[in-house]
């Protein structure tokens, strides 16, 4: 090889390398400039839920806890997404939005990521007390207990317990800040179901008990297991316990055949988890976009898994399949940001 053909080679692959260091500047400079944006502007929220007139927590309540407890707080577009997709699907239904606070009100601070999902008004926004949600249930006590304030994991496992007392005390639908909603509630026509993650456990992101006495029975059990089975180097405690409470209430030791059992609906994998937690790159996968999409068709909801991707922010330009279920299912949050 000559001397003048090294050198094209050469200076061809340096022009190569400055086109994509170039495009990958550009690509963090967009992103740097929406965070800033994002920063800059901020609301103060002042209304507790314990103020919300009863009537309004109607047995087809949705809810969504963000439980980090602090009095600043912020919601990705992602979170956002699923907020907006639960009121869209769900227009006649109320969805809160409850945010554990240390003081009397919380400032969001990025409110420009999803200040439109106001528009809907079936979306309010409130801050809680802990109290306000575990006061009267068995865990009164524990959560100030030093086993859980010293836990490895601390922030999950409140989450875990606060959506089983909450559901305990007022009933209805309880959904992770990671699932998109696609179906209405009044379609899917069920008054209690969780959902199958595999052939035998069940995920706790999904939870409807609507019946009062169900919901009231199953979550002091729930509460009653995190008690006694509690351990603060499991970085979760919410499914494994559903699980086991879910089989000691139907009286069965797997999940075999059963489909419904006094009075609970157990939904099979395709209707809430067709995508797995091993494969959540499949949403922000060019490649997988036609796969993801046939896999969900027939599913009522789908969870993210934002644990292992909210990291992994995906221009909305992209073809990928988070990016067709965030235009179709929220909308309004889709078109005001660059990223979801």
């Amino acid at each position: 090889m000559n001397h003048n053909k090294l050198k094209k080679i050469l200076i061809l692959i340096l022009i190569k390398f400055l086109i994509v260091f170039i495009i990958h500047r550009f690509y963090l400079y967009q992103q740097w400039f929406q965070d800033e944006c994002n920063k800059n502007t901020a609301i103060i929220i002042e209304n507790n839920f314990n103020q919300v007139p009863i009537e309004m927590l109607k047995n087809e309540t949705i809810y969504f806890l963000e439980t980090h407890n602090s009095s600043d707080h912020e919601l990705t577009a992602r979170q956002a997404c699923a907020i907006e997709s639960a009121a869209y699907m769900n227009p006649n239904t109320n969805v809160f939005v409850l945010f554990l606070s240390s003081s009397n009100h919380i400032r969001l601070k990025n409110w420009s990521q999803f200040q439109r999902i106001l528009d809907y008004k079936n979306i309010h926004l409130k801050y809680f007390h802990m109290d306000d949600i575990i006061k009267g249930t068995v865990v009164e006590d524990f959560l100030t207990h030093d086993m859980i304030l010293n836990s490895k994991w601390k922030e999950l496992h409140i989450s875990d317990i606060l959506r089983y007392a909450l559901l305990r005390t007022y009933s209805g639908v309880y959904l992770d800040l990671d699932i998109i909603v696609k179906r209405p509630l009044d379609e899917i026509k069920l008054k209690n179901f969780v959902c199958l993650e595999d052939k035998n456990s069940i995920n706790n992101a999904i939870i409807k008990f609507s019946d009062v006495d169900i919901a009231y029975k199953i979550g002091n059990w729930l509460l009653e297991g995190v008690i006694k089975n509690f351990d603060g180097k499991q970085w979760t405690i919410g499914p494994r316990l559903l699980t086991k409470v879910i089989k000691r209430y139907c009286n069965i030791t797997d999940f075999i055949n059963t489909t419904e059992c006094n009075g609970i609906n157990i939904l099979p994998i395709e209707k809430c988890y067709a995508i797995e937690g091993y494969q959540w790159k499949y949403f922000i996968q060019e490649f997988r976009s036609d796969q993801v999409m046939s896999a969900v068709e027939n599913s009522h909801f789908v969870h993210l898994w934002n644990y292992q991707s909210d990291k992994r922010l995906v221009k909305t330009g992209k073809s990928v399949a988070l990016n067709f279920l965030a235009a179709e299912y929220c909308p309004l949050v889709f078109e005001s940001n660059l990223y979801i």
